[in-house]
């Protein structure tokens, strides 16, 4: 009887170098995309984040009287605790003049609300807060030549630039409201 030279017992060297590098490569994509995942949920979230702060800043806008729109300074209330406020504390606005677009803005001119929201609740990190820059338009549109009464434009950009772990890259947003006067009952 012959005997061959390969035992069916093992595996060769060139199988398990074969195997092994399969495994790799294979372990390495998995990996690839859970850190990818990671960073687009983290994104998400300093998003959606953004998005309900300026939201709610609009809604209390339209929700207040109405005359207090044209102040300079706007009172409003702080939903979240950032830059040391407390939830339900004054927090007011300072309103930018009227710009040609809005949506740009004009940096001789714009006025930046900057807010400091801590995501994660780390108060000693501050490289993983959300940074939030509010611009605030509220400008009388009234024409009582067209049958427009008291009415107001209110305007609210706002931008903030993601951490570089989660891409780095800036976003920014524009909320369009209009505010007409409402008698009060």
């Amino acid at each position: 009887m012959k005997k061959s030279l390969r035992s069916k017992e093992g595996f060769t060297l060139l199988e398990i170098t074969v195997a092994f590098f399969l495994l790799l490569t294979t372990s390495l994509g998995v990996l690839s995309g859970i850190v990818q995942s990671r960073r687009l949920t983290e994104g998400s979230i300093y998003h959606n984040t953004a998005t309900t702060i300026a939201h709610g800043y609009l809604q209390q806008l339209m929700d207040m009287q109405y005359d207090k729109l044209s102040l300079n300074n706007i009172d409003t209330l702080t939903d979240v605790e950032s830059s040391g406020l407390v939830a339900g504390s004054e927090d007011s606005l300072l309103v930018s003049p009227q710009v040609a677009n809005p949506e740009v803005g004009d940096s001789n001119t714009d006025v930046v609300n900057q807010r400091q929201i801590d995501i994660h609740n780390t108060p000693d990190e501050v490289s993983d807060d959300l940074n939030l820059n509010l611009v605030l338009y509220a400008n009388d549109i009234s024409d009582p030549s067209n049958s427009v009464g008291s009415s107001r434009n209110v305007i609210l950009r706002y931008s903030y630039t993601l951490p570089s772990r989660v891409g780095g890259r800036t976003a920014s947003h524009t909320l369009f409201a209009i505010r007409s006067e409402v008698p009060n009952f």
